[in-house]
């Protein structure tokens, strides 16, 4: 949720998670923010994820390859979150919901609800397999770039 003062989201979604029964409450996660070392359990531990469309948002959910509801910042320098959330949605494992459509809570409510049901048949967004669409996701990205970019710059090294 971050925690700004402006708009007051995580307290908010603290008052919900007590008003929730028990069983609820158990698996309605509130974080104010989300550490490197939480994000790998929080991204699969979930069905369905809901987030923004940055280039390290994009890349995570390739590699791990879970559907998602991508909601880009209406703002975004050269419209790049918009791009990325065609990417993931051209995947199948991506469902692009424009924030300037006015979201309101049952749009995204009718929006996660599908995505469970794909889910639950093993289908993405695009009613492809849903292996089918981690694999064309999974093909997108390189698992091993850090180690090229090392070998790379290893290469430049010796040449100096």
């Amino acid at each position: 949720t971050g925690n700004s003062e402006a708009t007051g989201d995580y307290t908010k979604a603290l008052r919900i998670k007590e008003s929730l029964n028990s069983f609820v409450s158990l698996r309605y996660n509130v974080k104010d923010y989300i550490s490197s070392e939480e994000i790998g359990e929080a991204l699969n531990s979930s069905t369905i994820i809901i987030c923004r469309a940055g280039a390290n948002t994009v890349t995570e959910l390739l590699a791990i390859g879970k559907l998602s509801i991508i909601i880009p910042l209406p703002k975004s320098s050269y419209n790049e979150q918009v791009k990325n959330a065609l990417l993931i949605e051209s995947t199948g494992l991506g469902y692009y919901l424009p924030q300037k459509e006015e979201i309101n809570a049952e749009k995204l409510y009718q929006t996660v609800l599908m995505g469970l049901n794909q889910f639950k048949i093993g289908k993405g967004f695009n009613n492809k397999a849903l292996s089918e669409c981690v694999e064309t996701a999974k093909s997108m990205i390189s698992l091993d770039a850090p180690s090229a970019v090392v070998d790379e710059i290893e290469k430049l090294l010796n040449k100096i």
